[in-house]
């Protein structure tokens, strides 16, 4: 086993894994969570365990990463609203401590290296520590940044769990309220099953009939026959048809009116070939551009029925 701990990856999973084990010990209903990890590897490396400065570089772009990916999708709508308050409370939070960790260090003679990755330790700032480790190129500012680490997790934990207790606060209940008054300006997508019973559309394309400027709606399928099938702009309606539509319940009347009757009883399983799936937007090359030059259904044989951005699903147009 000890052989084993002489190799570095070993030693690096063995941190992971045993971190995210002891994270999910509850004492008290209170719980270090992937915190945890932080301080296995600080145990590990009182020990004497070490691991390839590479490791410490990756480690940071896969934070930095995910960070971004998790936070950026709604960074610049709480920006739009909030965004004074939030600088205002981050500066407030950055000077304040910067204050503090220069009256300390001046009282307590402590080294300068030493004391910037305390002040990043204390933040629980990890692209800080980076910039101070490249800053001062020197270890230093790692072994402060592990002296207050742990006490700026431990605190924002305790804090973070112990304040809805101590304040009989329902973080769900103010989660919930939160998504519908944020939520409370879209109105939200639903669909719904039209039988066409207008005889002015039959034998007409979905291109002729305007639908999606007319009516705002997206067809998604179409029953003809009992076939299920997805639609293009090219399909042909006929009475008696049965079609799936996306789109606010606004525009699911105004469809209603055009073409039909709503038909909840109807089962429109698609035929076998078909499938549904969410898709998730990483290509750059198809960011900013519209839908009408992707052509997906041209492209795929695929109907796109709605959007998903920032938790909020919106019907597309061309």
């Amino acid at each position: 086993m000890s052989d084993l701990l002489n190799f570095p990856y070993v030693v690096l999973f063995s941190i992971i894994a045993i971190g995210l084990i002891i994270g999910r010990i509850k004492v008290a209903g209170i719980s270090l969570d992937s915190s945890a990890v932080i301080f296995i590897a600080l145990l590990l490396g009182h020990l004497g365990f070490s691991l390839p400065s590479v490791v410490q570089d990756i480690g940071l772009v896969f934070f930095i990463f995910t960070i971004g990916m998790q936070a950026g999708p709604g960074f610049f709508r709480a920006f739009m609203q909030d965004g004074r308050k939030l600088v205002v409370v981050a500066a407030v939070v950055v000077i304040t401590g910067m204050l503090i960790t220069a009256v300390l260090g001046k009282i307590f003679g402590i080294e300068k290296n030493l004391l910037l990755g305390m002040f990043n330790g204390a933040l629980t700032s990890t692209p800080g520590l980076a910039a101070a480790i490249e800053i001062s190129k020197s270890p230093q500012a790692s072994i402060g940044y592990g002296i207050t680490y742990p006490l700026g997790v431990i605190l924002v934990v305790l804090f973070l769990q112990l304040l809805p207790m101590l304040g009989k606060i329902d973080f769900r209940k103010c989660e919930k309220e939160y998504e519908e008054d944020q939520l409370g300006s879209v109105e939200p997508i639903v669909s719904c099953n039209v039988r066409v019973t207008n005889a002015n559309v039959n034998g007409k394309t979905i291109r002729e009939l305007h639908i999606r400027n007319t009516t705002g709606c997206v067809i998604s399928r179409i029953k003809h026959e009992g076939v299920t099938t997805t639609p293009d702009k090219n399909s042909l309606l006929y009475t008696g048809d049965i079609v799936r539509a996306v789109g606010t319940e606004h525009d699911l009347r105004q469809l209603e009116f055009f073409i039909g009757t709503h038909a909840p009883e109807e089962d429109l399983e698609l035929s076998q070939g078909h499938k549904v799936d969410w898709v998730l937007v990483t290509n750059k090359a198809v960011i900013n551009k519209p839908l009408s030059k992707l052509n997906f259904f041209a492209n795929f044989d695929a109907t796109l029925t709605r959007i998903r951005r920032a938790s909020v699903d919106l019907a597309p147009n061309g």
